[in-house]
């Protein structure tokens, strides 16, 4: 599709102007040229691309009106809840960041959620709820990081083993200007404590819809009691089947609250601060995934246990013994501060501070990474697969990191597993674009996994053929995120 042409530009950034006031939208070179660059070293997967206005909303009815605004003269429009991380910016479109529309507007310790605007960050809620005697999923996200932008597309979620998504309810704006929630506070002066019914459930029509289906301008999430006693526990494994089989086993007899699986190059360089750069990370870079230091565990499983104290001292006890029972290993929390102390002050953050704590070497611009859902016992093939592709690359691209997330009681598994290549190395970064698509044929064919990303809607066989007629009914002038990468070009 044609990118907008100079006189619709000027029309619509006059008309935006005088409808949400002038200093709310943004046409100077530095403003465009910044949010044309997509961040975190994805350029090679999403070029350069720059918009023609952005436009910072501060209430409901200024996305209300931008909308109303684009749709007349048929503009596109990209929404994110903070910039400039994004995917797929359409080339002379709108931008919509909400980064200004960062109230949390509620917080229901009764039933546990909070209502929140897109532009609320992890940080902002963890420090709201102090004190509330509840806690946010915090996921693999950084601080400023907004916890819409993660939840709708379907991240990981610390703390929520037992849910696949932390969405209760949506406030959605369409195209047209029209206004509606998603789950119970539907209903006038009702709450959001229902996800869906007697109707359907219309919000998971926007997980993983990446803004293509409509503007989210408010969210009611998940949050989870902080109990009365709550403690890590490790336990180490020479394989990732095993420590699959001990996951499942917890879970499936309702023990933690949150577990994940760790390979050796994950736990030891995820939480590094800048001053162990220096010592830990010439190793890992020079080490081989497959062959870990004598006496350091291949995977480490972590797992929260909470409840009330005499409960989290018999789970201990239970962990234990179920990590026997699959050829684990226990480590005290004095073994894990001896041996792994960057380790350990990364857990204490996360699950004590409720904060992600993001590595140095993350924030560089070298993460490249690749991600699959999978029922279990095809997951541990999948492990298995991955690391051997990833392996193929050589020490160009370590540490080689991965982490596995239950969800949903453990039905199916998250494996998320990254390198880092020099940025500057753009024939590298091909051949690893390359080579991750090939990697998604075979886990799809072979694997039976489901990506968590849209990998190209062919795949998708008759299931993107109603999406694209839900899509044609929402958005019939195709404006919302149309190179979000959910369609393939052309196909509206």
């Amino acid at each position: 599709m044609a990118k907008p042409n100079r006189d619709g530009r000027k029309t619509v950034c006059r008309e935006l102007r005088e409808s949400i006031g002038a200093e709310k939208v943004r046409d100077d070179e530095i403003t465009l040229v910044t949010y044309g660059r997509v961040r975190h070293g994805f350029d090679f997967m999403w070029p350069f691309r720059k918009p023609s206005l952005v436009v910072f909303p501060e209430t409901r009815e200024d996305v209300v009106e931008t909308l109303k605004i684009a749709n007349r003269y048929k503009f596109p429009i990209t929404s994110v809840g903070t910039a400039p991380i994004m995917l797929g910016t359409t080339e002379g479109g709108i931008i919509l960041d909400q980064r200004r529309r960062d109230r949390v507007m509620e917080i229901n310790t009764d039933s546990g959620y909070a209502v929140i605007e897109p532009g609320v960050s992890f940080d902002k809620l963890t420090s709201a709820l102090r004190g509330t005697g509840f806690k946010c999923s915090v996921g693999t996200m950084p601080g400023p990081g907004t916890i819409l932008g993660q939840a709708l597309g379907r991240g990981s979620q610390s703390f929520t083993t037992r849910y696949l998504n932390v969405i209760l309810d949506l406030e959605v704006v369409l195209p047209n200007g029209t206004v509606f929630s998603t789950g119970s506070s539907h209903f006038d002066n009702v709450g959001s404590h229902l996800r869906y019914g007697p109707y359907p459930d219309l919000a998971g029509l926007y997980t993983c819809g990446y803004g293509a289906m409509g503007v989210i301008t408010k969210a009611a999430i998940r949050i989870h009691p902080v109990n009365e006693a709550s403690k890590i526990h490790f336990a180490g494994f020479n394989n990732y089947s095993d420590a699959i089989d001990y996951v499942k086993d917890l879970i499936n007899n309702n023990i933690p609250e949150h577990t994940f699986i760790w390979n050796w190059h994950m736990y030891l360089t995820w939480p590094l601060a800048p001053s162990d750069m220096e010592t830990v990370m010439p190793q890992i870079l020079e080490s081989e995934i497959k062959k870990p230091p004598e006496g350091t565990p291949y995977n480490m499983v972590s797992s929260l246990l909470s409840g009330y104290k005499e409960q989290v001292e018999v789970y201990e006890n239970i962990c234990a013994k179920v990590a026997q029972k699959y050829h684990g290993r226990v480590f005290s929390e004095e073994e894990m501060e001896k041996r792994f102390p960057a380790t350990m002050a990364g857990f204490r953050q996360q699950y004590g501070d409720f904060h992600y704590r993001e590595s140095v070497h993350w924030s560089k611009g070298r993460f490249v990474g690749w991600y699959v859902f999978a029922e279990p016992k095809d997951m541990k093939e999948i492990e298995k697969f991955a690391v051997n592709e990833f392996e193929k690359f050589g020490k160009t691209i370590n540490p080689v990191n991965y982490y596995s997330h239950p969800f949903d009681f453990g039905r199916s598994i998250l494996l998320r597993i990254s390198g880092f290549p020099d940025p500057s190395d753009t024939e590298l970064r091909g051949k690893i674009a390359k080579k991750f698509n090939e990697m998604y044929d075979v886990a799809l064919k072979k694997y039976r996994a489901v990506p968590i990303r849209p990998i190209g809607s062919k795949r998708a066989g008759t299931y993107m053929v109603v999406l694209r007629s839900i899509k044609k009914a929402l958005d019939p002038n195709n404006i919302l995120n149309r190179d979000s990468g959910l369609f393939e070009e052309g196909e509206l």
